[in-house]
């Protein structure tokens, strides 16, 4: 019994120790992009998706001294994700940096989540990659931002409403970068994200509708027993469909639902009820159609 339990441990401890690692290159040059692979991937233990990037924690420089997060990466992005059938490794590329006009040295950490495709267990690890950064061999370009323009709406108006346009525009040379596509990339994200918030800062909304609703009419109006050892009773209507719309649903004159062209509601077998809807926009009100539920139990 006890070589069964030494066994068994030995076999715990092989499994639970077996790691990946994170390699690549060891020396690069700011402004280069490096690609990172991970090692040692298996059925039983490779990435789930790709690693995520922390901040760098500790970076060291000659004469040692401490530079912050000025080397962390950009453009970090995975290219390859470990499959069974094909078994590349995970990979991933990103753009490394050095504004020193000596070499530093850099530690980046990266969360890894591993999965076990027996067990469907999964688990974060951490790996480290270190890398020497050497300055530019010229002195680095700064490139700015191209002038960028946008036409945006409202994005938080209701159904059946829209805004007036709005144009939103980022000035040339309000980003920089190591590339012009870099520096033109900020300057486009700038755009989307400032230009929406701001169309809905300065625009109201306005209804997209020439005329009323047209008329409604039923389409389908059926009731069953649900379940079947009970007396309640599912009870299904339906109507045209009509755009740019919202119907509002009222039970005995109170109303109970705004939404689509269908509506369910259970109620006991021996209830009688009126359920009336009408179709509704910014222009005006359709028909209430009426649908009346007489009593009837099987």
């Amino acid at each position: 019994m006890r070589k069964i339990y030494l066994l068994l441990l030995l076999t715990v401890l092989c499994l639970t120790g077996y790691t990946q690692t994170l390699t690549g290159p060891s020396v690069s040059y700011t402004g280069s992009t490096i690609e990172l692979t991970i090692s040692g991937e298996t059925a039983t233990s490779h990435c789930l998706n790709y690693p995520l990037f922390n901040p760098t924690e500790t970076t060291t420089a000659s004469p040692f001294e401490s530079i912050g997060t000025s080397a962390n990466p950009s453009y970090v992005q995975g290219t390859n994700l470990w499959n069974a059938s094909t078994k590349n490794p995970t990979k991933l590329t990103m753009t490394v940096h050095n504004g020193f006009s000596y070499p530093i040295t850099a530690t980046y950490y990266f969360t890894v989540k591993i999965i076990d495709d027996n067990t469907g267990r999964s688990y974060d690890t951490r790996q480290q990659f270190t890398l020497t950064i050497n300055p530019p061999i010229h002195p680095p370009t700064t490139y700015f931002s191209s002038e960028k323009t946008g036409v945006f709406y409202k994005n938080n108006c209701g159904p059946g409403y829209t805004s007036e346009p709005f144009t939103y525009t980022i000035p040339a040379r309000k980003w920089a970068g190591y590339s012009q596509a870099e520096a033109d990339a900020k300057a486009l994200n700038d755009l989307n994200t400032t230009g929406q918030s701001e169309a809905n800062i300065n625009r109201t909304c306005i209804s997209t509708c020439t005329s009323a609703p047209g008329e409604i009419y039923q389409h389908v109006f059926n009731y069953k027993f649900w379940p079947l050892q009970s007396s309640r009773q599912q009870v299904n209507v339906q109507v045209n469909n009509l755009p740019d719309v919202s119907y509002y649903w009222y039970v005995d004159g109170v109303l109970r639902r705004v939404g689509d062209y269908s509506f369910s509601i259970y109620w006991d077998c021996s209830e009688k009820h009126v359920i009336e809807v009408e179709a509704v926009n910014p222009c005006g009100k359709s028909n209430r159609l009426t649908f009346v539920k007489p009593a009837k139990c099987r």
